[in-house]
């Protein structure tokens, strides 16, 4: 198998536009407006297929949960929000850049992952001692947010082909790093 660097989707004139009246961080001014372009972002995105599955997964799946056994969706619902109130929620800002952009990482530590991954030098536990170093010096190297390189790392290790359990491996790593 051969594991290629994950690719922002291509956002026409008008979810370009939407997209651009999101913040990076939600903000408590002007926040119908934002949840307005969150909304209309997602559905225009979700009726052309234009979100690659595994992103989707990623959200909606309960086998694909980062920890615990429920989906990200589950946890909005669980938390009182559902339906089309989670794409107007400020937490899924988050999610919708994800779904937008993939992992949020460096493109060195991305291509680096995927080199280590397709050189497959060694036995299975060689190779996951080689990913796993590559995440922790990675988040050393590029001074990343201990407490959000953990899961992108663990969607980066999903997006390109890794098995869940593995790409929590690669998640416990950069939370591992000191």
């Amino acid at each position: 198998m051969k594991y290629f660097p994950p690719k922002s989707i291509n956002l026409t004139q008008s979810e370009a536009a939407l997209y651009s009246r999101i913040p990076q961080a939600p903000t408590h001014g002007g926040w119908e407006d934002v949840a307005d372009a969150m909304e209309a972002l997602i559905k225009s995105l979700l009726a052309r297929n234009a979100v690659p599955d595994v992103r989707l997964r990623l959200f909606c799946d309960p086998d694909y949960a980062e920890t615990g056994n429920k989906s990200r969706q589950q946890v909005f619902e669980s938390n009182g929000t559902a339906g089309n109130a989670i794409y107007r929620h400020r937490h899924f800002i988050p999610y919708l850049r994800h779904f937008i952009h993939g992992p949020n990482l460096p493109k060195d530590v991305i291509d680096g992952l995927c080199t280590v991954l397709n050189e497959d030098q060694g036995t299975s536990g060689m190779v996951m001692d080689q990913y796993r170093k590559h995440a922790r010096a990675s988040v050393r190297k590029h001074g990343l947010n201990p407490s959000e390189a953990p899961t992108e790392f663990f969607r980066l290790g999903v997006e390109i082909g890794m098995v869940v359990h593995e790409a929590r491996t690669l998640r416990d790593a950069a939370r591992s790093t000191r």
